[in-house]
């Protein structure tokens, strides 16, 4: 978002939720957008998002924007719907859906699906070594992905439940383990379960709580070579495996009221409590496949066993005050205690000024906080990475001026420069401990960014729904004014949709642009690139039978994204051309 993503970094600085509930896990503080992602997007109502600070309402890592998934509800589905798909890479999987509103007002939606891929093959020129199989990671990229999700509503009350496992190998051989070998694979599984209640009173008080429950499980198996090869060119493989064992439990509660005070005034106020307990981060050596040699034996003596709990408590309030039928003067304050490192406060102030019916100003400040996770603080295998507990939360000010104008012929244009700076970033550092190089995350940086964003929304032709955006932004460090790592000065998107055939066909087309970006070590760059995506997609083919065919990254574009801290890699090759069909049959 805006240009802005750290190495090694999780997705932390965005906060993702779904109906409302937070998604983000409790080790990692991770937005979960891959895979891993708990709800089949084929039961995603639509996406709401809010970009810049938004810790006034919502807390730790609502940082850049938040993200809110709303999924849909049993009447959208009126029975039973079926879907398969098949992809490249041997990749297939489907869906089993159940939604219904009965007449007692019960409404209901049970959803199963899966996902099945050997995955590609990749080539890293680092590895081109024939010990490494001239550096072929050949069948390492397997992934298998199960998802449950289940929604029942009944007057005021919802309750939902989500549940993600994936099993997911990794070719890149980070924190030097072993290249190519079939044991490097990583397990996760996420569940949520919410109660949640939503009511108007009769004296117009809207009212809404919520109950939530998080677990989030975490394994990963690194085999790793510990035969001396300068010694000895000619040793024998010392293959001997290393293992994370992570696990966190959540428990949430939340209560938000607002009501219009007068014509002038809508006041909003809340308060939560979320206690994340269980927050274990285990990693041990090894299992091993072949005899240690005794020079060897100090490594049993490094496991870790982290188990650190924290809590916090907040409380907000915001008031929306219309000065005229032309200004309207938005501000709002959250505090937050944590029991880790204590409190903090953040406000946001936004002045609204209308001129005209198709015209909107906006004039934002705020701030917004992220508070270091479980994992940069006490995650340390003393191996290739230390803990730092003694890590400060991250803060950001931003000062942002938004142009809204709706244009004729149903357009809508958005022009919104804005400029942040950024106080204790974390980052990921190596540094020296007895010459062997380690992994640490450290308050190091202050940076600042100014750019501007510019998008374009509606039907053009009456035809063409049409979707463009471009965000221009500098990011540089304050103290040398060195341009971050992995940060472009370009994104670019644009979105076509067409009907062909009685709007039962339709062609959706998407470009993708990145600029160039410099890698974790600031000492090379990956290019710009473009990305192209067709999709062909029809209604209601026959009967109740929907089909779509999609080709990602249409012109085959070779592109890289920067590499972390943990691989040898500088540059990440992505996917080349993929092709993809999928089958939808509801009854």
């Amino acid at each position: 978002m805006r240009g802005f993503s750290r190495p090694g970094d999780y997705n932390s600085r965005i906060l993702l939720l779904v109906d409302g509930v937070r998604i983000n896990d409790d080790i990692y503080d991770s937005a979960l957008i891959g895979n891993e992602f708990p709800v089949d997007l084929d039961l995603v109502d639509r996406i709401e998002i809010v970009r810049g600070p938004t810790s006034s309402l919502y807390g730790t890592n609502a940082f850049f924007g938040t993200i809110n998934v709303l999924t849909k509800r049993g009447r959208d589905f009126k029975g039973a719907e079926v879907a398969a798909f098949a992809g490249e890479d041997d990749l297939f999987g489907g869906r089993l859906s159940y939604g219904q509103k009965f007449s007692s007002g019960l409404e209901i939606l049970l959803s199963g699906s899966s996902l099945e891929s050997d995955g590609a093959d990749w080539y890293f020129e680092e590895f081109d070594d024939p010990y490494y199989n001239n550096g072929k990671a050949e069948g390492i990229d397997e992934s298998r992905v199960y998802n449950l999700f289940f929604k029942a509503s009944l007057a005021d009350f919802t309750l939902m439940g989500t549940f993600n496992h994936r099993e997911d190998g990794y070719p890149t051989a980070p924190w030097e383990t072993e290249f190519n070998n079939p044991d490097s694979d990583t397990t996760d599984e996420y569940l949520t379960a919410s109660l949640i209640y939503d009511r108007t009173t009769a004296s117009q008080w809207d009212i809404s709580g919520k109950l939530t429950y998080n677990r989030y499980i975490y394994e990963g198996d690194y085999p790793y070579d510990w035969a001396d090869y300068d010694a000895d060119p000619d040793a024998e493989p010392y293959i001997l495996n290393g293992f994370d064992e992570t696990r966190s439990d959540a428990l949430g509660a939340s209560l938000q009221v607002g009501k219009q005070l007068s014509e002038e005034h809508r006041m909003i106020a809340g308060g939560e409590y979320r206690d994340s307990y269980n927050l274990e981060q285990k990693y041990f050596n090894y299992r091993q496949t072949a005899p240690l040699p005794a020079e060897f034996d100090y490594i049993v003596r490094l496991p870790l066993d982290s188990d650190e709990d924290s809590s916090v408590w907040a409380l907000y309030l915001q008031d929306e005050y219309r000065i005229n039928d032309k200004w309207i003067l938005n501000a709002g304050v959250r505090f937050d205690d944590y029991s880790s490192f204590g409190a903090t406060t953040n406000p946001r102030l936004a002045l609204i000024y209308s001129p005209r019916d198709a015209t909107t100003f906006k004039w934002l400040y705020g701030t917004a906080f992220r508070a270091p996770s479980s994992y940069e603080l006490f995650y340390g295998d003393n191996e290739t990475m230390l803990a730092n507990p003694d890590l400060d939360p991250e803060e950001i000010t931003t000062y942002e001026a938004v142009w809204e104008e709706q244009l004729a012929g149903n357009l809508q244009m958005v022009v919104n420069p804005f400029y942040y700076e950024i106080d204790e970033l974390i980052s990921q550092s190596t540094i020296d401990v007895d010459g062997w190089p380690m992994l640490i995350f450290q308050n190091l940086e202050e940076v600042k960014s100014h750019g501007i964003e510019l998008s374009l929304e509606g039907v053009l032709l009456d035809k063409l729904r049409t979707r463009f955006s471009y965000t221009y932004a500098k990011t540089e460090n304050r103290q040398t004014g060195e341009e971050l790592s992995n940060a472009p000065r370009q994104l670019g998107k644009l979105n076509v949709g067409l009907p062909l055939w009685q709007d039962k066909l339709h062609l959706n087309l998407e470009e993708l642009y990145t600029g160039s970006r410099l890698t974790a070590d600031l000492s090379e760059r990956v290019d710009a690139f473009w990305v192209t995506n067709l999709t062909l997609a029809t209604q209601a083919v026959a009967d109740d039978l929907s089909l779509s065919f999609s080709i990602y990254n249409l012109f085959d574009e070779t592109y890289e994204d920067p590499g972390s801290g943990e691989h040898l890699q500088q540059g990440l090759e992505q996917h080349g051309r993929q092709f993809f069909l999928k089958a939808v049959y509801s009854f």
